[in-house]
């Protein structure tokens, strides 16, 4: 049996944003890997929704700056709590180290930031638990692993 795939013009847009404005915490390779799938998403998933490359937080100045002409970033910076509580990010990449993560993904989710993070934080129990979005044992409502 033959399958046919066919996407008939631009998908609804449920979410109620023209535009999705990201931020990425971390580029090294995965850094690197989530700034692209930002940048092709529209294209290659016919996405409803523009995404655009706000902020990115790197320890290393001349990676900030490597990346930021590459992809196309607004600004950079080398504080990560900037990318996680700032107004104009919707969106946050966490991209960096495994230790780092939970510290992250608590600010961003403080200041009500959906959050993609890398790999799971086997070593944190209850997810964003204690953060003021959920209760022990509970996940974030803003935190998606990828």
């Amino acid at each position: 049996m033959k399958r046919e795939i066919h996407i008939a013009g631009q998908p609804e847009n449920k979410i109620g944003l023209e535009k999705l404005r990201v931020g990425v915490l971390g580029m090294g390779f995965m850094g690197g890997t989530h700034t692209q799938a930002w940048q092709r998403g529209k294209a290659t998933f016919n996405w409803p929704i523009d995404v655009e490359l706000v902020a990115l937080f790197d320890t290393d100045e001349d990676t900030r700056d490597l990346h930021a002409n590459r992809f196309d970033f607004q600004r950079v910076t080398g504080d990560w709590r900037e990318v996680c509580e700032a107004d104009d990010i919707d969106v946050v990449s966490i991209c960096t180290p495994n230790f780092t993560h939970w510290e992250m993904a608590e600010a961003a989710a403080k200041s009500g930031k959906t959050h993609l993070v890398r790999k799971t934080n086997g070593d944190i129990d209850g997810g964003c638990a204690g953060n003021g979005v959920g209760g022990a044992g509970t996940w974030c409502k803003n935190h998606a692993w990828v």
